[in-house]
């Protein structure tokens, strides 16, 4: 009760403090007479402003004591979790969306592996201990070990976390949340030090946390501590610029920075720090120009880097080249949902123009996570602004994204937006580097670059509104303009839904309806702010300030409405819960058993670690090309010349094969019965049966 009261209490004074922030370089007197420079006391209060409000979004886990996981899907889909519930769910316990089951069936069970490893390691346990390397527990024990599995994140500095925090879900769950912390605070950092002023850069680091990529990924855990890394990473390139022609010294800025992107790689997701590292060059030589000495202090850093982190991606590089991955990427082309589609940017305007899975009445194309890119539609009309503010010598507009016209901020972010969308839409440019099968870059999924896209946009959504803070009687047109064209947009998209089938109108129209409440409202706030606006400087500023407040809480409720729409938060019994076929089998599998599922709707790969389990079962899109092959010759009972693509999910039935033997399987989990003399049925609970090998 303590810690909730406590956080009402810091919630009921961010609004104050918000109203407080927009006045730059302002003296406050203290009540002993003593005037203080308001810059640190500032920086200070909108650190905490950043953090009550990026708590706020985690609410549930505070009144309700959820967890940040989709465990509600991992009990509302699987046997024998939905028998062991269905007393009081005969139809199966209900869950908020089932395209969320990653989360709790590969990141938390192997950050679960990993944690458990470093602590047997860190007890005195010796490294050259195969079992602690090793993942026991899935693909009959060929599986990729904790330092080979770069999603493990095995050597990420935040692991402390869950040594500090002596209950793992408990740690999982500061995890997840430190995510949005971390975000927002390391854009506003960014923001502030390319001069924006404090309510914009809070308004940046709000859009970029709560962005569509880093919610929609939040509760992976991998994929946002590794992409939150950017901003700061930029931030320490300002810096370098800034001192590399003075006496200071910047070498700890180069520490810094070589943290940073090491940390980047640790959090365990290959594809995002790749795109983070593209970023951080293309700033790099933005910043510190091209020449003799920038290029080599950057070849230099790339070394220093590849040294530092080769502990992770020398085992993971050797164990991807032994994979099966090559053959699993072959169709990627002609796979759904491979790339964004076009129609569907749309989602830009209104996310949820085509549904949404978590109501179950998405209808475009595979998946949601990977096809929507949204920022906010009042973000959005933000980055429209600063596109059609001009350079300020033209109309005195003292304008950041053009000030800092030499050092190509802007054109930067715009970059990031413009690469972003060329490679991650479908079209020929993006098919290419497909259709040539070049090293690393064919085994990336495109749709990923919403990272990169979710970026640029949010900074330059801050950009615009710095824009209007600073001139908003010379800008106001222009914010007229652009809600004219987004009313125009949001009625195309009327006209267009009139046209689809029935089911499909009302889904669209209905979810229209938001974006467009919010679009009049901004206009009649802006409206407001034009009739009323004093010219007296002291009067301005306040209004300046409820202006920015009014427009950063359109995006919070705007992107914590996207976000609790899509996120779920379970009950805490729901994670793994140990059900009385799990414990039988735990009860009665020796060291060398294992056991293999016959139904797909039976406990899923990789649950099985959390309960010590082995299984000959796996999931994982990296996996080993020498198993691939032995269970396809299980499965066809053919010889087979190379393997087959299996979906990352290896889940065998052929429980009549020998090769089951030679793999240790003694139990076999089924929901029919089993009419093979050698397999006896030896425990049964609700629709789960246990067949023992005799």
């Amino acid at each position: 009760m303590k810690i909730l009261n406590l956080v009402r209490n810091l919630i009921a004074y961010v609004i104050p403090a918000i109203l407080r922030q927009a006045q730059d370089g302002e003296h406050r007197r203290t009540k002993a007479g003593i005037y203080l420079n308001s810059s640190s006391a500032k920086g200070g209060m909108t650190m905490v402003i950043l953090i009550v409000l990026s708590l706020s979004f985690f609410w549930p886990v505070w009144f309700k004591g959820k967890l940040p996981i989709p465990a509600d899907a991992l009990v509302g889909l699987y046997h024998p979790f939905r028998d062991y519930y269905a007393a009081d769910f005969p139809n199966g316990v209900p869950f908020k969306n089932y395209i969320l089951t990653d989360p709790v069936l590969q990141q938390y069970p192997w950050k679960w592996l990993a944690i458990n490893q470093l602590g047997s390691i860190l007890k005195g346990v010796s490294f050259k201990d195969t079992p602690l390397l090793e993942n026991p527990y899935s693909f009959g024990g060929y599986g990729a070990s904790s330092i080979e599995n770069i999603q493990a994140g095995t050597f990420y500095p935040l692991n402390i976390l869950f040594f500090l925090i002596n209950n793992f879900s408990a740690a999982w769950t500061v995890f997840i949340i430190l995510q949005s912390i971390l975000a927002s605070l390391f854009m506003y950092w960014w923001l502030k030090e390319n001069s924006l002023k404090n309510s914009a850069a809070i308004f940046g680091g709000l859009v970029w946390a709560f962005s569509s990529f880093n919610l929609v990924w939040l509760e992976w855990g991998n994929i946002g501590h590794a992409g939150l890394w950017l901003p700061l990473a930029l931030l320490c390139v300002d810096k370098m610029q800034k001192t590399k022609n003075k006496k200071q010294k910047t070498w700890k800025w180069h520490a810094i920075l070589q943290f940073v992107l090491s940390s980047s790689l640790f959090a365990g997701h290959l594809q995002v720090t790749l795109y983070l590292l593209m970023a951080v060059a293309l700033y790099w030589f933005i910043r510190l120009g091209i020449s003799k000495r920038s290029i080599s202090l950057f070849l230099v850093f790339c070394f220093l880097f590849l040294a530092l982190t080769s502990i992770q991606w020398i085992p993971s590089l050797k164990f991807t080249l032994s994979s099966n991955r090559e053959v699993e990427q072959q169709d990627a082309l002609t796979r759904e949902g491979f790339f964004i589609r076009p129609h569907q940017l749309v989602q830009m305007i209104s996310p949820d123009f085509f549904g949404n899975p978590s109501t179950l009445n998405y209808r475009g194309a595979w998946n949601y996570a990977e096809q929507v890119i949204y920022i906010g539609i009042i973000p959005l009309l933000f980055v429209l602004l600063g596109v059609l503010t001009k350079n300020s010598q033209k109309n005195d507009v003292d304008s950041i994204c053009y000030s800092l016209s030499n050092l190509h901020l802007h054109r930067f972010c715009w970059s990031l937006i413009i690469i972003g969308l060329l490679f991650a839409t479908d079209n020929p440019i993006s098919r290419l580097p497909y259709q040539l099968k070049l090293p690393l870059i064919s085994d990336l999924q495109p749709t990923r670059l919403s990272y990169l896209i979710t970026f640029g946009l949010s900074s330059l959504s801050a950009f615009g509104l710095n824009e209007f803070i600073k001139n908003p009687r010379k800008l106001f047109s222009k914010v007229i303009t652009i809600v004219v064209v987004f009313t125009v947009l949001l009625f195309a998209l009327l006209i267009i839904s009139s046209k689809l089938s029935p089911e499909d109108k009302l889904i669209s129209q209905r979810n229209l309806i938001w974006p467009v409440t919010l679009l009049i409202l901004f206009y009649i706030l802006s409206g407001l702010f034009y009739l009323f606006e004093n010219k007296k400087q002291k009067t301005k500023n306040k209004k300046l300030q409820l202006f920015a407040l009014c427009s950063l809480l359109f995006v919070i409720s705007d992107l914590f409405r996207f976000g609790w729409k899509f996120t779920p938060f379970s009950p805490k019994e729901y994670l793994y819960p140990i059900t009385p076929a799990i414990k039988f089998l735990q009860n009665n599998i020796r060291e060398n058993d294992r056991y293999m599922t016959l139904d797909r709707r039976i406990l899923p790969p990789n649950a099985n670690i959390i309960y010590e389990l082995k299984s000959i079962e796996g999931y994982d899109p990296i996996y080993s090309k020498q198993y691939a092959l032995l269970i396809g010759e299980m499965e066809s009972g053919e010889v087979a010349d190379k393997p087959q693509s299996f979906g990352r999910i290896i889940r065998p039935i052929n429980y009549k094969s020998p090769i089951t033997a030679l793999l240790g399987v003694r139990y076999a989990l089924s929901l029919s019965d089993l009419e093979e003399e050698r397999w006896v049925k030896v425990f049964q609970e609700g629709k789960t049966r246990i067949y023992e090998r005799r």
